[in-house]
């Protein structure tokens, strides 16, 4: 935690101590240490070596995700040469605590945990979540340095990595990874995300759903640009807003709330009137329909026949 509050202090003006200044940096710390547990609990059985998915067929967020690495790595390796240590704190923990945590890692739990093992969406996330772990251990390995090596010695490497984090060459940018119109259009699904979340929460708040999960949104914009987007992702919203159905209409809705970010953009938000899977969780329509698996989703009962017949 000391070797924190060093980094995040602009040492060219006076530095500050306090029990609140050690209590807010402790949970910055817990924010970046619970990022790589999540990290490699999900890579216990991922070998690079055999099950990177190559770039190309990549789902399109794991891409995303891949160009906010870039930037990353740009942004700190700047802030190190230039002696702007306070900036390499900020971007991390905003990078951890934003861009990883409350978005792109908490919508990888459906593929991480329930599809199935060798799948390409599986393995897609997989692989984009060792090259996170592996830039991240080594961007903070200068000031987490016990931290770091902890991380460096559980990871599987795929090549003839040093035997410790402070030994390992310094991250550089792959720049096929960086996609500046791919980021531009994934900054706009992630304010329409933001907006159908504000329409969630007040669902939660009025004890009409317990989890998000719950939930079915209609979605509907007179703005034929943003139409345009919303019927492009309209079969990726249910994991992007962690919802269980995501309909875009082309007709004003009966009932709705307009979005704080897009003024345009139509909200409804209803309980589900579908069964809850019991192994996803995810509110199916044919939930109950199936006759070998009548608790579990179209998915879930693939990938359970799949398990069993490697028995």
């Amino acid at each position: 935690i000391v070797r924190l509050w060093t980094s995040s202090m602009e040492y060219r003006n006076e530095m500050n101590t306090s029990p609140a200044i050690i209590a807010k940096l402790s949970d910055s710390y817990r924010r970046i240490r619970n990022t790589f547990r999540y990290i490699l609990g999900n890579l216990f059985d991922f070998d690079p070596k055999q099950n990177t998915v190559e770039y190309t067929q990549l789902l399109e967020i794991d891409r995303w995700a891949l160009h906010k690495t870039e930037e990353l790595i740009t942004a700190i390796t700047s802030a190190f040469e230039s002696y702007q240590f306070h900036r390499v704190y900020h971007i991390i923990h905003n990078f951890c605590a934003v861009e990883m945590s409350s978005f792109y890692l908490d919508i990888q739990k459906d593929r991480l945990y329930t599809f199935s093992k060798n799948s390409i969406d599986r393995r897609s996330a997989q692989t984009v979540l060792h090259r996170i772990n592996s830039v991240l251990v080594r961007l903070l390995a200068p000031i987490l340095a016990y931290t770091s090596e902890e991380v460096w010695l559980e990871m599987t490497h795929d090549d003839g990595s040093a035997n410790s984090v402070h030994l390992a060459d310094w991250p550089v940018n792959n720049e096929k990874y960086i996609d500046k119109e791919l980021n531009e259009k994934w900054e706009k699904i992630i304010k329409i995300r933001t907006d159908v979340a504000r329409e969630l929460e007040g669902m939660r708040a009025s004890k009409q759903i317990g989890n998000s999960l719950e939930a079915s949104v209609d979605l509907y914009t007179d703005d034929t640009e943003m139409l345009e987007l919303l019927k492009e992702y309209e079969s990726e919203f249910p994991m992007i807003f962690i919802v269980s159905d995501v309909s875009v209409s082309e007709e004003p809705l009966d009932s709705s709330n307009k979005g704080e970010i897009f003024e345009k953009l139509f909200i409804k938000v209803k309980v589900s009137d579908s069964k809850k899977c019991d192994r996803c969780w995810n509110y199916r329509k044919e939930v109950g329909k199936i006759e070998k698996y009548p608790t579990l989703c179209n998915r879930c009962a693939e990938v359970i026949d799949e398990v069993e017949a490697q028995k």
